[in-house]
């Protein structure tokens, strides 16, 4: 049965200035950097201009568990006793799932060493951004525990389709109108376009935690080809094309219906599952030279690793929703790595069996982690790993963009 979700209308939602710090997560060692320089910017990703104040915000309202009443009909003497055994109502009641949490008091930004200080303290990059129309989306670079300077990745709406839905005015009740102009060729096809108000506003809140190093990030281009991003040292020969592949995962969670009717988790689960996509594998990276990744040796070195640790997060997320929703997140994801892929060279694995199970995952399967000396590691689908039980991890956020904070976490150097 699919999750639905109930309007709730209220005034513009207004984050935290700071939050008390979280159970600190294992972190990754920060690569080996080289000299430092701040990345330049997309031309394609720049902000739209501010148009008429902001209609108030609706907000999703986020998934909680609900216990079920049981009511039983009166009943007197031994008819009592037809009632189900105990043990199993036990049974049936542990296989439900309970998904992870996006309204806990404390956030995952707090305990996180890839963030600065006020970034700690702030609970992101640019948190207050969405409701305010004259803040911008991008954030500037900084220096790293490794010596290196880097700026940051946009990876689940880049800087000018944040701009775009931000700038979105009131078409109805519960309905945007995009804007008439845009830059890039996505956007441009859905310009004056109607969508859901609840979703956009849900897009423009949590975009703001997915984001990478430039230093540590190459993408996935049309083609089954890879491009380097500004500031990463690598040629960026097909950047604008692989910013337009995320820009179109985007808009089609915002134009699906069925994005209205899922949960919150769903949806930042659809938006993790993508950006750890477009971030290229080990062997599609290497058709570009990687030895000149900014985020030096050990970056290289352990490129594949990271890949893999993003993945197993999303995973995490991924097994708490309900099948409808898997199946919803799955759509998503796969669209996104054939449109990466056309040639059919990146999957979920869904044709995978064992034993008579079928994979279900959210990203593709795990990669070999195999060196490649000054080239980025990586290798094939490892299909025995792909097996392995998928770790807890973390459960419970402060909201979406939190979420998004640890999904790429493994693609950010430590400050």
């Amino acid at each position: 049965m699919r999750e639905q979700v109930s309007i709730q209308t209220t005034g513009p939602a207004v984050p935290t200035g700071s939050a008390p710090r979280a159970t600190a997560a294992p972190q990754r060692p920060a690569p080996v950097a080289l000299t430092a320089t701040s990345p330049q910017p997309d031309r394609d990703e720049a902000a739209a201009s501010a148009p008429p104040p902001d209609a108030p915000l609706l907000r999703l309202r986020r998934f909680t568990p609900t216990p079920p009443v049981v009511r039983r009909a009166a009943s007197k003497g031994r008819s009592r006793n037809r009632q189900a055994p105990y043990r199993k109502r036990v049974a049936m009641k542990s296989t439900k799932r309970t998904k992870f949490g996006l309204t806990a008091g404390r956030t995952f930004a707090a305990a996180d060493r890839t963030l600065t200080a006020a970034q700690r303290s702030s609970g992101g990059f640019r948190p207050h951004a969405y409701q305010n129309r004259n803040q911008g989306f991008r954030s500037p670079s900084n220096p790293t525990k490794a010596g290196v300077s880097s700026g940051y990745h946009e990876a689940a709406l880049t800087t000018d389709m944040f701009g775009f839905l931000r700038d979105a005015t009131t078409a109805g009740p519960g309905q945007s109108r995009l804007p008439s102009s845009a830059g890039s060729k996505p956007l441009k096809a859905v310009q004056n376009a109607v969508v859901d108000t609840r979703v956009r506003d849900f897009l423009l809140q949590a975009g703001d935690g997915f984001r990478t190093d430039t230093a540590a990030t190459i993408l996935s281009a049309p083609g089954g080809q890879a491009a380097g991003h500004s500031g990463s040292g690598v040629a960026q020969s097909g950047q604008s094309a692989a910013h337009d592949l995320l820009r179109e995962a985007c808009l089609r969670i915002l134009q699906d219906p069925q994005s209205a009717q899922v949960s919150e988790q769903a949806i930042t689960v659809a938006l993790g599952a993508y950006v750890v996509g477009s971030i290229a594998p080990g062997e599609v990276a290497r058709l570009a030279t990687t030895a000149t990744l900014k985020a030096g040796a050990d970056a290289i070195r352990t490129w594949e690793q990271r890949r893999n640790d993003a993945k197993e997060r999303v995973e995490s997320l991924f097994a708490t929703l309900s099948d409808a929703e898997q199946d919803y997140v799955q759509r998503h994801s796969q669209t996104f790595l054939t449109a990466a892929d056309s040639n059919g060279g990146r999957d979920l694995g869904q044709k995978v069996t064992k034993g008579g199970t079928r994979l279900k995952r959210a990203t593709s399967m795990p990669r070999l982690v195999t060196n490649h000396g000054s080239e980025v590691s990586g290798g094939g689908y490892d299909e025995q790993a792909a097996w392995q039980p998928t770790p807890a991890g973390t459960r419970d956020f402060a909201s979406a963009s939190d979420a998004g904070l640890y999904v790429t976490q493994p693609f950010r150097l430590d400050r």
